[in-house]
């Protein structure tokens, strides 16, 4: 539990789909203090999206926002990526759950510090499905510090 008496949960949400007013509501109604950015470079074509928008945005409705580019995968990797091709996204994870993660694992104790003193915290990028998005392999890799205790959920 965190100091304002909530249980500490660490969700995961992508904005693919969605309009920045209905992404806050959202985050608002399952009562975020944090929002996570973990694209690597956090620039949107969709309003609202981009770095200094969403941070504005989210201060606007008191919600915490952390920007963490080094959890990110290069733009250059996610061009390989083909839909109609599953096989490329387990590629892409495997090798950023092997390569990137463990040369990021500050920042995912960062986010376990965050969790533990906000409470309920959400990890996001674009894709709507985590399943294709490499918040999935960070949220195991949070599921696996067993010692947190921390719940994590993907909305």
């Amino acid at each position: 539990m965190d100091g304002k008496g909530r249980e500490a949960v660490i969700f995961t949400v992508g904005y693919e789909g969605t309009e920045i007013e209905e992404f806050a509501g959202k985050l608002t109604e399952i009562a975020i203090a944090a929002l996570i950015d973990v694209r690597k470079n956090a620039i949107s074509r969709k309003k609202g999206f981009s770095k200094t928008k969403l941070s504005d945005k989210m201060r606007t409705i008191g919600i915490e926002y952390y920007h963490m580019p080094e959890l990110g995968i290069p733009s250059s990797l996610r061009k390989q990526l083909n839909a109609s091709r599953p096989e490329t996204y387990s590629r892409l994870f495997d090798y950023y759950e092997k390569s990137i993660l463990p040369q990021a694992s500050d920042s995912i104790t960062r986010i376990t510090e965050i969790a533990k003193e906000k409470g309920r915290i959400a990890i996001t990028c674009f894709e709507s499905d985590h399943r294709y998005c490499h918040r999935d392999r960070i949220a195991n890799k949070l599921i696996s510090y067993k010692r947190n205790g921390h719940i994590v959920q993907h909305i």
